[in-house]
């Protein structure tokens, strides 16, 4: 019995406990963060209609290649303190295309396809 007992509570561990996505929202990446808020953004999980991403881009400056790229289409949407690298949820929200935040013109290279989004909660 004790031998049962103890394989139950190791096979409690050694589950990974699912990470549920927030309703309506999907997990993305910020893979870039360019001058200029040019940021691309790869999703990590969820179904997003394929064209409307870069199945695989390609970063002209670096010949790095992302999948599931997308340009965000509206950088004042996202909080200042993502840093690249960052997991984070979000939904498709083109009520953001208005946001106001300061930017500029400088260029940096972000794939043709862009989406805007804003953060969930």
């Amino acid at each position: 019995m004790k031998p049962l007992l103890l394989l139950f509570c190791l096979s409690l561990f050694a589950c990974k406990s699912q990470e549920v996505l927030p309703e309506n929202c999907y997990k993305g990446r910020l893979a870039l963060k360019g001058i200029c808020n040019n940021y691309v953004i790869e999703l990590v999980e969820g179904t997003i209609d394929t064209s409307r991403l870069e199945a695989q881009w390609k970063n002209p400056d670096t010949g790095k290649f992302y999948t599931n790229a997308f340009a965000l289409s509206n950088p004042c949407a996202l909080p200042v303190s993502l840093k690249e690298g960052d997991e984070f949820f979000f939904k498709l929200d083109s009520t953001q295309l208005t946001a106001d935040c300061i930017t500029c013109k400088a260029y940096s290279p972000t794939p043709r396809k862009s989406l805007p989004v804003s953060v969930c909660p």
